[in-house]
């Protein structure tokens, strides 16, 4: 237990350095945005995008507490991150074995994936910590001995919560369906599975109706995600490099790891669903949100990779196993530092407004040709007191004519 909480206070302040020494960008600046709306306004708005409202909604809440400023609004996506290395450490000790929690809890802790979208003011972290406490909840369920009512209550507000976090981390805790047996408690499960999609698949049936659909790009090619993705998963990288091979090597092995025990082979199950799903999320298709190839869109099947070395690594007397364990973890460490070492504070900004504060009269409008950038400029514009400033933007990429738009101001 003492080895857990430590490597979690490691996790923690892993999260927390440089928490604040990076830009607000645009994807955060408009989670701010659609959280400043209120609990009505924040469902409509993610109705009509690309993922469901309860990040955006603890958000809201999470403001007014701590202010606009990067660190505050950063460190709730921290605190709502950090808690899935102690459950991943749960998952591997009850499945592997004392040193099976601490081989997970390492995975985790120090992935750089991880570490990376838990200092972003997004769902995708948060929403991993709640799929994996479901899917804790839902193991124990089903498979201890005397199990209790807390425990399915557990398994149902996870899936409840990881699925209107982002939807892709719903699978989490349904994949505690693998270890199903006959009897009453299976019963009991899929009532809770059956009530609580119902819950979601009416919030899914409401966006359905307000969903546009359009793509961040051209799609990625499936050969490309595929290649990209072992960077991705171990190193934090956005498509592969030098290291690439490596980390190929590593997550095959993870893989191949898992079948040296029957709980190793449903997390390495579990894990090839997770990430097919993800490739399904970049395929076209003609309604909703197509993305482009980002690691960000795998990162619920990290953890169950974690869970594959943590099946390899645990096995007694195999000191090979410990070697790749330890080579995992090293390649893990170089991509934290790596990122970590990157992480840069610009002053793209601050000056910026610093200017416009000084020079801005009352009445005055700001034409900000980048239009699409907007919820950025509108977050530093706040930040500096110029909430109340008029803009007009627009973008070139949408509206070819914004010249003509321009000139009829003058």
């Amino acid at each position: 237990m003492s080895i857990g909480l430590g490597v979690a206070a490691l996790a923690f302040g892993l999260r927390v350095f440089r928490l604040a020494d990076h830009n607000v960008w645009y994807d955060e600046a408009f989670t701010l945005g659609i959280a400043r709306l209120g609990f009505v306004g924040a469902a409509l708005r993610t109705a009509a995008d690309t993922h469901p409202p309860l990040y955006y909604w603890l958000l809201g809440l999470w403001e007014p507490l701590t202010g606009a400023e990067p660190f505050g609004l950063r460190f709730l996506t921290v605190l709502l991150s950090v808690p899935a290395v102690a459950v991943a450490t749960s998952l591997g000790r009850r499945a592997f074995g004392p040193a099976g929690g601490l081989w997970a809890a390492l995975f985790l802790g120090l992935n750089p994936l991880h570490i990376w979208w838990s200092q972003e003011v997004r769902m995708h972290a948060p929403a991993v910590t709640f799929g994996l406490a479901g899917l804790y909840f839902g193991l124990r369920w089903l498979t201890d001995a005397k199990p209790r009512r807390l425990h399915l209550a557990g398994y149902a507000a996870g899936l409840l919560a990881a699925a209107f976090t982002l939807y892709l981390a719903a699978v989490l805790p349904l994949l505690s369906g693998l270890w199903l047996r006959r009897g009453g408690r299976v019963r009991a499960w899929l009532l809770a599975t059956l009530g609580t999609s119902g819950l979601v698949g009416s919030w899914v049936g409401f966006a359905l109706i307000h969903q546009q659909s359009w793509a961040a790009g051209p799609p990625t090619p499936l050969p490309e995600v595929l290649r990209a993705l072992p960077a991705g998963l171990l190193l934090g990288r956005g498509g592969p490099d030098n290291l690439w091979s490596l980390a190929a090597v590593a997550m095959v092995a993870c893989l191949l790891g898992s079948l040296v025990h029957p709980a190793g082979r449903r997390f390495g199950a579990g894990f090839l669903l997770t990430a097919g799903l993800g490739v399904l999320v970049l395929l076209p298709r003609p309604l909703g949100y197509v993305p482009v190839y980002d690691p960000r869109y795998f990162l619920p099947a990290v953890p169950l990779l974690g869970l594959g070395l943590a099946s390899m690594t645990s096995v007694r007397s195999r000191l090979p196993a410990l070697g790749f364990g330890m080579g995992v973890l090293g390649l893990l460490l170089l991509g934290t530092w790596q990122y970590l070492d990157g992480r840069r504070l610009t002053d793209d900004y601050i000056t910026l407004f610093r200017v416009l504060r000084t020079y801005v009269s009352p009445g005055d409008r700001v034409i900000l040709v980048s239009g699409d950038r907007l919820p950025i400029f509108e977050y530093y514009a706040r930040r500096a007191d110029l909430g109340d400033l008029g803009v007009l933007a627009v973008s070139p990429r949408i509206d070819p004519e914004w010249r003509a738009t321009v000139d009829g101001l003058a």
